[in-house]
């Protein structure tokens, strides 16, 4: 879906705007697509040769597909739209020194940090926490470190996303804003409604989780990260303790921390950077595998589901 909205973005910038709007849509197309083929490189890699699960190796095709579907063919109008000048339909709708032009660009550049962050959690991040490419992290044997690191990149690369959709939607509601006021500012009513919310205030209603959760992130992701994924960590919380192994992470929720008996609850960022935490580093036992297994969650059923696809090199779409 994020690659369908990237090539529909970058497809419209060569139709509608300049020739430099189309070149800025064709360089974040292919932004993109290198990244994402070089998310796809590098889990094709890791894999070498390992059995998928019927599950995974449909996403994985699926994944594939609508990228070569859906990003190659905007490029190169892209390209061709900023070169000759000629495939535009009518005169620009943008302008090099419009509002507008500026919000669209913006916006398919927030499309694109969208898809290639949701292309490093499949290639990357998942394809490590669900044992695919690696024995899942509720088995890790003295490799804490690399847990470690993929629990910092997954922080990191959903920062930028996060700051990138929120950029985004905060100008997209500024240039409403601005049109409005454009086209009835002579009302007095119109000018008093719209002052009675700030365009601010939208994104931020919407995204209230993110942005209240984004510094505790940003802290943790370059500075000193603590838990990595299956540490054991227990804390409380308003009198009541919690304990179990982190499954993952996000910016609005927080650890996911999966208990014996499989049931979860979220640790917060703001108490996993604060430090009243209690951490165990060694290896996990036995029971963490069970307990994820009987999560149910998404990316768990990989834990036992049958491997009956083998893997290639290259670009995976098999």
């Amino acid at each position: 879906m994020h690659a369908l909205l990237v090539g529909v973005g970058v497809t419209l910038l060569g139709l509608l705007g300049t020739p430099t709007e189309a070149w800025l849509g064709a360089g974040t197309g292919m932004f993109a697509l290198g990244a994402a083929l070089t998310c796809n490189a590098i889990y094709a890699h890791a894999l070498k040769g390992r059995p998928r699960s019927d599950e995974r190796a449909t996403g994985d095709r699926r994944r594939a597909v609508m990228m070569l579907i859906a990003l190659p063919v905007p490029i190169v109008f892209a390209v061709a739209a900023a070169l000759t000048g000629q495939l535009r339909p009518a005169e620009s709708v943008l302008h090099d020194s419009s509002v507008a032009a500026f919000v669209a660009c913006l916006v398919v550049v927030a499309f694109a940090l969208l898809y290639v962050s949701s292309t490093i959690d499949w290639y990357v991040v998942r394809a490590w926490r669900d044992g695919i490419v690696i024995d899942p992290p509720c088995k890790r044997q003295g490799n804490r470190p690399t847990w470690l690191l993929i629990t910092r990149v997954w922080l990191l690369h959903r920062i930028f996303a996060t700051i990138g959709f929120f950029v985004a939607l905060w100008t997209s509601v500024g240039l409403a804003w601005f049109e409005l006021l454009k086209h009835h500012g002579n009302s007095d009513w119109a000018i008093y409604l719209l002052g009675l919310v700030s365009p601010s205030a939208i994104p931020l209603f919407f995204m209230h989780s993110y942005i209240a959760n984004l510094g505790h992130a940003v802290g943790l992701a370059f500075g000193n990260l603590r838990i990595a994924l299956s540490d054991r960590v227990s804390w409380n919380d308003d009198g009541q303790h919690s304990e179990g192994i982190a499954y993952d992470v996000s910016i609005d929720l927080g650890y996911r921390v999966i208990d014996h008996e499989g049931h979860f609850q979220y640790l917060p960022l703001a108490t996993a950077r604060s430090g009243n935490v209690s951490i165990e580093e060694t290896d996990p036992e036995s029971w963490a595998c069970d307990a994820v297994r009987a999560s149910e969650l998404m990316g768990a059923s990989d834990y036992w589901a049958p491997r009956t696809h083998a893997s290639t090199r290259g670009l995976i779409l098999k």
